[in-house]
Protein backbone atom coordinates (compact mmCIF):
# COMPACT_ATOMS: atom_id res chain seq x y z
CA UNK A 1 0.00 0.00 0.00
CA UNK A 2 1.38 3.60 -1.03
CA UNK A 3 0.94 4.66 2.93
CA UNK A 4 4.24 2.97 4.34
CA UNK A 5 6.79 5.22 5.35
CA UNK A 6 7.27 8.92 6.54
CA UNK A 7 5.12 11.46 6.66
CA UNK A 8 1.66 8.70 6.55
CA UNK A 9 -0.01 10.95 9.00
CA UNK A 10 0.22 13.62 7.05
CA UNK A 11 -1.00 12.09 3.57
CA UNK A 12 -4.10 10.46 5.69
CA UNK A 13 -4.91 14.09 7.35
CA UNK A 14 -5.91 15.38 4.07
CA UNK A 15 -8.09 12.80 3.08
CA UNK A 16 -11.88 12.54 4.37
CA UNK A 17 -12.70 10.69 7.41
CA UNK A 18 -14.21 7.75 5.43
CA UNK A 19 -11.21 7.27 3.18
CA UNK A 20 -9.13 7.75 6.72
CA UNK A 21 -10.50 4.83 8.25
CA UNK A 22 -10.31 2.91 5.38
CA UNK A 23 -6.88 3.43 4.76
CA UNK A 24 -5.98 2.59 8.32
CA UNK A 25 -7.62 -1.07 8.42
CA UNK A 26 -5.94 -1.70 5.50
CA UNK A 27 -2.07 -1.05 7.13
CA UNK A 28 -4.46 -2.69 10.53
CA UNK A 29 -4.59 -5.80 8.82
CA UNK A 30 -1.45 -6.08 6.86
CA UNK A 31 0.70 -5.75 10.19
CA UNK A 32 -1.81 -7.40 12.51
CA UNK A 33 -4.30 -9.71 10.97
CA UNK A 34 -7.58 -9.52 9.34
CA UNK A 35 -10.72 -7.64 11.37
CA UNK A 36 -14.06 -8.44 10.62
CA UNK A 37 -16.03 -5.39 10.78
CA UNK A 38 -19.60 -7.62 9.62
CA UNK A 39 -22.37 -6.41 11.89
CA UNK A 40 -20.32 -3.14 13.01
CA UNK A 41 -20.89 0.43 12.72
CA UNK A 42 -18.24 2.95 12.44
CA UNK A 43 -18.60 6.56 13.17
CA UNK A 44 -16.45 9.48 13.13
CA UNK A 45 -17.37 12.52 15.83
CA UNK A 46 -16.06 15.97 15.05
CA UNK A 47 -16.00 16.75 18.60
CA UNK A 48 -12.82 16.14 20.37
CA UNK A 49 -13.63 13.48 23.10
CA UNK A 50 -16.91 11.93 21.64
CA UNK A 51 -17.30 9.24 24.50
CA UNK A 52 -16.59 10.02 27.94
CA UNK A 53 -17.86 8.04 31.15
CA UNK A 54 -16.73 8.55 34.94
CA UNK A 55 -13.49 8.44 34.65
CA UNK A 56 -13.10 11.53 31.64
CA UNK A 57 -13.27 11.26 27.67
CA UNK A 58 -12.04 9.43 25.01
CA UNK A 59 -11.02 9.69 21.43
CA UNK A 60 -12.11 6.16 20.73
CA UNK A 61 -14.48 4.00 22.03
CA UNK A 62 -15.89 0.41 20.74
CA UNK A 63 -19.20 -0.56 22.10
CA UNK A 64 -20.21 -4.40 22.09
CA UNK A 65 -23.86 -3.72 23.28
CA UNK A 66 -24.28 -1.85 19.51
CA UNK A 67 -21.45 -3.08 17.76
CA UNK A 68 -20.29 0.57 17.04
CA UNK A 69 -16.69 2.07 16.83
CA UNK A 70 -16.79 5.27 17.48
CA UNK A 71 -13.97 7.82 16.90
CA UNK A 72 -12.80 11.36 16.99
CA UNK A 73 -12.27 12.98 13.85
CA UNK A 74 -9.54 14.76 15.29
CA UNK A 75 -7.56 11.77 16.76
CA UNK A 76 -8.61 8.96 13.57
CA UNK A 77 -4.93 8.08 12.93
CA UNK A 78 -3.59 8.05 16.85
CA UNK A 79 -6.93 5.93 18.26
CA UNK A 80 -8.40 4.00 15.02
CA UNK A 81 -6.05 0.77 15.25
CA UNK A 82 -6.90 0.74 18.97
CA UNK A 83 -10.40 0.30 18.66
CA UNK A 84 -9.85 -2.16 15.67
CA UNK A 85 -7.48 -4.25 18.00
CA UNK A 86 -10.57 -4.27 20.31
CA UNK A 87 -12.35 -5.87 17.66
CA UNK A 88 -9.88 -8.24 16.84
CA UNK A 89 -9.52 -9.21 20.17
CA UNK A 90 -13.32 -9.59 21.18
CA UNK A 91 -15.46 -8.45 24.60
CA UNK A 92 -12.49 -8.90 27.29
CA UNK A 93 -10.27 -6.91 25.28
CA UNK A 94 -11.81 -4.28 27.42
CA UNK A 95 -9.76 -4.35 29.89
CA UNK A 96 -6.87 -4.24 28.06
CA UNK A 97 -5.32 -7.30 30.19
CA UNK A 98 -3.89 -9.72 26.90
CA UNK A 99 -0.56 -9.33 26.46
CA UNK A 100 -1.06 -8.47 22.39
CA UNK A 101 -1.24 -5.07 23.25
CA UNK A 102 2.35 -4.49 24.48
CA UNK A 103 3.87 -7.01 22.09
CA UNK A 104 2.14 -6.76 19.40
CA UNK A 105 -0.17 -3.66 18.84
CA UNK A 106 1.39 -0.98 20.76
CA UNK A 107 4.94 -1.16 18.87
CA UNK A 108 3.09 -1.23 15.18
CA UNK A 109 1.20 1.95 16.62
CA UNK A 110 4.54 3.22 17.24
CA UNK A 111 6.43 2.38 14.35
CA UNK A 112 3.70 4.08 12.11
CA UNK A 113 3.94 7.39 14.13
CA UNK A 114 0.31 6.90 16.11
CA UNK A 115 -0.55 7.34 19.53
CA UNK A 116 2.21 5.50 22.31
CA UNK A 117 -0.34 3.57 24.40
CA UNK A 118 3.10 1.63 26.15
CA UNK A 119 1.97 3.84 29.82
CA UNK A 120 -2.16 3.78 29.35
CA UNK A 121 -1.56 0.37 28.32
CA UNK A 122 0.47 -0.40 31.39
CA UNK A 123 3.17 -1.97 29.61
CA UNK A 124 6.46 -3.56 31.14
Amino acid sequence: MALRGAGVRSRLARRHPGQQTHDLRLLFVEALGQVSLAGWTVRVAVNDAPYADGSGGYWGWTDWNTSTILVSQLHIHQVFAHELFHVQLGPPSASHGESQWCSELSPWEIQQGQEDERAYLRCR
